[in-house]
């Protein structure tokens, strides 16, 4: 989201806000739990080492972080999670503001992304299909809070099908296929009319489609590599502009369809697992490519509604993850993991920073553990805490303030994993009897 939303602030005219207002509307939030919004947290294991699992194998979750890494012969794995994530965000008007001084807090609902992950594997090849919340955001702020001019309500959610295919060939192992990606995008704000107030708000949704490939290689000793692309994906948008407004005004402004598009980002990860005994490390660097969010435009039906072109000018980020895993028993393990995301800069520059999408930087600590009660299977849980770093707005068409923010995650799933064509182990040989002793012999 850029800061275009102080050109529709009160001190113009009131059609003239309006118009602005409706036309701007549609600007990508940005989670607060994750760069850009991307949602990180795509598997309670994996998310208790700080959701580095690029180079690991074993889980059914590898349908997200490497496809190709369950083409092991494994059998059948299925899992289904869920992650709870509630966040704040503040606001504050910077030292010698026009408006200071005002503070606000978020409103935002707790967040539940969850995922669904089905995949069979039989000698080399293996077959399966990744269901998650990809993509999403919540920025809710008062409905009465002093910057309601500029946004009440932004709400983004992608649900991302990936079915594929994966081959193994000696120690490597590739796996590729499509990506099916449905959005859904809400926004609300107040009007301003002078003596009296209104309200905008726009619902679209649309789909995309993209693709994926991965490679996963096990060379021996313990270590394992992986390599993970997402590409973008278009997502055209339509829907609906609802303006609930004075009398005055209403006939002016008359609800009516709306178009836009959103590009979702290419996705680069590369990853690093080795196990010692009961330890097991993993680290990850991810790229995205939030480059691709270069501006949004805005077509409206009526042609009295001019169309619009947002400016975002977003960045690629980079982040950096690692966890531990260490299993005491065959029947528990439990993890810690760290990372930093959008270490570089966080997607909007500060040039287009504002309160409807106040990204960050942020870094953030991970707990985990996993109860393996049965042969068949694991549940995982996990707790995560972030900080989303202090950083101000420099755009001119934004309010004069700074943002910081934090959030608590957590998350549980449960997994299976069968294999219907596995060997049934043989039942130990009993351990043979002693030899009796002979018989004493018999005088003749």
């Amino acid at each position: 989201m850029t800061g275009a939303a102080r050109s529709y602030r009160p001190r113009r005219a009131p059609a003239a806000a309006l118009l602005c207002g409706a036309a701007t509307l549609l600007v990508a939030p940005r989670l607060a739990t994750a760069g850009g919004y991307e949602v990180a947290q795509q598997d309670a294991a994996a998310a208790g080492m700080g959701s580095a699992a690029t180079g690991l194998a074993g889980s059914a979750a590898a349908g997200w972080f490497n496809p190709a890494a369950l083409a092991d012969g494994g059998g059948l794995r299925t899992e289904l999670g869920l992650s709870l994530a509630l966040t704040t965000l503040h606001a504050e008007a910077l030292e010698g503001a026009p408006d200071a001084p005002w503070e606000a807090e978020t409103d935002n609902p707790v967040s539940t992304p969850a995922y669904l992950y089905a995949s069979f594997a039989h000698a080399d090849w293996a077959a399966g299909v990744a269901v998650q919340t990809a993509f999403g955001s919540a920025v809710v702020w008062p409905d009465d809070w002093v910057q309601r001019f500029d946004i009440q309500r932004s709400q983004l959610q992608f649900l991302r099908v990936a079915p594929y295919f994966a081959y193994r060939i000696d120690v490597v192992r590739l796996a590729a296929g499509p990506e099916l990606d449905v959005g859904r995008l809400y926004v609300k704000r107040a009007t301003h009319h002078v003596a009296e107030e209104g309200s905008a708000a726009m619902v679209l949704s649309g789909v995309g489609v993209g693709g994926q490939g991965s490679v996963f290689v096990e060379p021996g000793g313990g270590v394992s590599l992986g390599v993970s692309y997402k590409s973008r994906a278009l997502v055209p948008l339509e829907g609906d502009a609802d303006f609930n407004l004075p009398s005055a005004f209403a006939a002016d402004y008359p609800d009516q369809h709306v178009t836009s598009e959103v590009t979702l980002p290419d996705r680069i990860a590369f990853g690093l697992g080795a196990t010692v005994g009961p330890v097991r490390l993993a680290f990850d660097a991810t790229l995205t490519l939030w480059g691709v969010n270069e501006e949004l435009a805005f077509d409206f039906e009526d042609e009295a509604t001019p169309d619009r072109v947002q400016p975002n000018d977003w960045r690629h980020t980079f982040a950096l993850r690692g966890g531990v895993e260490y299993t005491p028993l065959e029947e528990l393990a439990v993890r810690a993991g760290l990372y930093g995301d959008g270490i570089a800069g966080a997607p909007p520059p500060d040039e287009t920073l504002a309160p409807s999408s106040p990204d960050a930087p942020r870094v953030a600590i991970t707990l985990g553990a996993s109860a393996h009660p049965t042969p068949w299977l694991w549940i995982d849980a996990f707790y995560e805490h972030l900080w989303l770093l202090e950083r101000a707005s420099t755009s001119p068409d934004a309010p004069v303030a700074g943002y910081r923010g934090s959030g608590n995650l957590f998350g549980f799933a449960l997994r299976t994993a069968f294999d219907p064509f596995a060997e049934p182990e043989p039942e130990p040989e009993p351990e043979p009897g002693a030899e009796p002793a002979p018989a004493p012999a018999t005088r003749q």
